[in-house]
């Protein structure tokens, strides 16, 4: 999410399919790669299907000028996550049209069988804090600075008349105690972007995609992000939370602050007005849990 609100907030350009020299790609494999077919969704970057010796493969690019080293952080991520079942490899190439393009490649996964239930995503999640990872978040994405987004767009809600005030209030309270509690939480890598689409299939294992957001955050933060998706909404209960070391009043608050932030998002991108759950909806079903 954080990279989208970056993104979002400055009116960036995207360098987008029109552009993309796949030429240059073809370079850096020869005749082992064929098959190319692009694949739908992606925000800030676009990804493709394609045969690389033989075998199915995933590769990945990205679409703003500053997105080569966010996607070369993504592809240490993978590999420090799951290099031990497959091979993540990052290369780079030099587009015609746009410089140096980084390119994520690693092996075409499948759609989960099953739709995960909270066990499932809460052991994946546990997983995230026993890797010993290569590499880390940009030092500054952390906790501290979502709540300063959630802040801007808590403002930016009422100026547009977008929440009533009672829900305002409950909001300002529930980021008024994360803020508060902000030193006693020690900081863990976290995925930061862990929905149903960056949840694919490896061997009937589970596997995390896209770590492009990838922050530093809280225990229990990427299960409680995973319970905020329309899809996950009949598990988002108080009976399902309570598995972190924080109890339920601070999972509460890290709930309203990750919808509070999507919200502020949709706005940014006008995505909301085409949602039908209106905002204020959206947040006074979480404030009510």
């Amino acid at each position: 999410m954080l990279t989208k609100l970056r993104h979002f907030s400055t009116d960036r350009p995207l360098a987008g399919p029109p552009v993309l020299d796949w030429p240059s790609v073809e370079r850096l494999f020869g005749d082992r790669l064929g098959g190319r077919r692009p694949v739908n969704g992606g925000t800030l970057g676009i990804g493709f299907l394609a045969e690389l010796d033989g075998n199915d493969v995933f590769l990945k690019t990205h679409l703003t000028s500053d997105g080569r080293q966010t996607l070369c952080r993504e592809a240490a991520f993978l590999q420090a996550a799951y290099g031990g079942s497959f091979a993540v490899d990052y290369r780079e190439a030099v587009d015609e049209h746009f410089g140096k393009r980084g390119w994520l490649v690693m092996p075409a996964l499948q759609p989960l069988a099953i739709t995960p239930a909270p066990d499932t995503i809460h052991s994946m999640v546990e997983m995230f804090g026993r890797v010993q990872w290569s590499v880390t978040a940009a030092p500054n994405d952390d906790l501290a600075l979502l709540l300063r987004e959630a802040w801007a767009g808590l403002q930016r809600l009422n100026d547009m008349t977008l929440v009533q005030k009672d829900v305002a209030a409950a909001v300002f309270k529930r980021l008024t105690l994360l803020e508060d509690r902000l030193s006693d939480f020690p900081r863990i890598v976290c995925h930061g972007d862990l929905g149903p689409k960056n949840i694919l299939s490896w061997n009937g294992a589970p596997i995390a995609i896209d770590w492009e957001d990838a922050l530093w955050g809280i225990e229990g933060y990427d299960f409680l992000y995973w319970l905020t998706f329309m899809d996950n909404q009949r598990h988002c209960s108080r009976s399902t939370l309570g598995r972190s070391p924080w109890g339920i009043d601070v999972e509460l608050s890290i709930l309203v602050l990750i919808v509070l932030l999507k919200c502020y998002l949709s706005i940014l991108t006008g995505d909301h007005h085409f949602h039908r759950t209106s905002i204020n909806q959206r947040l006074t079903d979480i404030i009510s849990l």
